[in-house]
């Protein structure tokens, strides 16, 4: 009888977790478009702060797991783009301007997507664009109504830090490089 129930419980554990990792690993931040088919590197890294505290992204069955969702302008094709460990970001798009408008993360086992208005802009020819750092800062409140949430979003150009070894990473070393950090829609005045 014991016997039974162990392979009972070991089958129902391997049924369940054996798939959802399978789900889990099956797409990686560098999968929305093929590598060669004249598409532009676009990277950059996502940093979330929960209560004041540091999260780390990862991109594991187990990990705090986080996504941005833009599309690009004038098409109507939307993306969502998985950030991978460490906060990373790198996918594969064509030319245009896109929009991002949510950052998607996870809180105590639920989905928080928190609404943002940002573009960006890829250009034709071109092998790299950095968008910049994003952060999220958080603040969740778990009260007698449930839990009460507010999310800033901050923009950061860290290029001289977080460029080389990205771009190293994906084969780019010695690629040329546009900056086209994410900003709100509309004219932006540009310093860097």
């Amino acid at each position: 009888m014991k016997e039974n129930l162990r392979k009972l419980a070991v089958t129902v554990v391997a049924c369940t977790l054996i798939p959802a990792f399978l789900v889990a690993c099956g797409t990686t931040s560098g999968q929305l478009a093929s590598f060669d088919d004249g598409n532009t590197l676009v990277f950059g890294k996502l940093e979330l702060v929960k209560n004041g505290e540091d999260v780390a992204l990862g991109d594991g069955f187990f990990a705090n797991h986080a996504a941005l969702r833009f599309e690009q302008l004038g098409s109507g094709e939307e993306f969502v783009g998985k950030v991978g460990r460490g906060g990373e970001f790198a996918w594969y798009l064509g030319p245009g301007e896109y929009h991002v408008s949510v950052v998607s993360f996870g809180n105590q086992g639920e989905r928080v997507d928190s609404d943002v208005s940002l573009n960006f802009h890829v250009a034709p020819q071109t092998e790299a664009v950095y968008v910049g750092t994003v952060v999220v800062q958080t603040r969740f409140h778990t009260g007698y109504y449930g839990t009460d949430a507010v999310v800033g979003t901050v923009v950061r150009n860290e290029c001289a830090r977080d460029c080389a070894p990205i771009l190293a990473r994906h084969g780019l070393a010695d690629a040329g490089i546009d900056k086209s950090i994410l900003h709100r829609p509309g004219r932006v005045a540009r310093n860097y």
